[in-house]
């Protein structure tokens, strides 16, 4: 089993031989820890996206860590109908395939709610996209402890939003969060 990736404490190693239990998979290594998050569709995809960019792939590199913690039951992901919805919109397979399987990590999954929708109207009034607001009001409403996107724009309108109940950030800055 070959040493993939070691960063932020993480060891990351693949299981590929047919003698190795199947079908082939990573395994993340990493000393005790938990959180809940929440990650949105541009962060999960994240690790699929061209890596030509170092914050590209270094961003691609601290997701599939979180996805390997999530995988060893150090941090609880939660997942959301939103973000259900949005995956089913991927045009591309193999995009979309990958994001399923990111859904059966999820501990739980967040139901759209009149207080969800009624959340992501006041940040919709704050200069949020409608299905941007709906993730976020998902995450909040379901006590994840952080918000991870890639999506720039989003991240700053949300950094300028007073008293949000959650932290947010990317996926590097979700990983220096962890203290990982």
């Amino acid at each position: 089993m070959p040493t993939i990736s070691m960063f932020y404490g993480i060891i990351v190693r693949m299981y590929f031989s047919p003698k190795e239990h199947n079908p082939p998979h990573f395994h993340a290594y990493y000393q005790g820890y938990k959180a809940v998050i929440n990650i949105d569709n541009c962060a999960l995809q994240r690790p699929l996206d061209d890596k030509n960019q170092i914050r590209i792939a270094l961003e691609a590199e601290a997701i599939l860590g979180v996805i390997a913690l999530c995988e060893l039951s150090k941090i609880e992901l939660i997942s959301s109908d939103i973000l259900i919805y949005e995956i089913s919109k991927i045009s591309n397979i193999t995009r979309k395939e990958y994001a399923y399987e990111y859904l059966y990590l999820a501990n739980k999954n967040i139901e759209i709610s009149d207080k969800i929708e009624k959340r992501a109207t006041e940040l919709e009034q704050k200069g949020i996209k409608a299905i941007d607001a709906l993730h976020f009001a998902s995450a909040e409403i379901g006590k994840a402890n952080y918000f991870c996107t890639c999506d720039d724009k989003f991240l700053k309108k949300l950094l300028l939003i007073k008293n949000l109940k959650i932290k947010v950030g990317n996926p590097l800055n979700l990983i220096e969060e962890l203290k990982l």
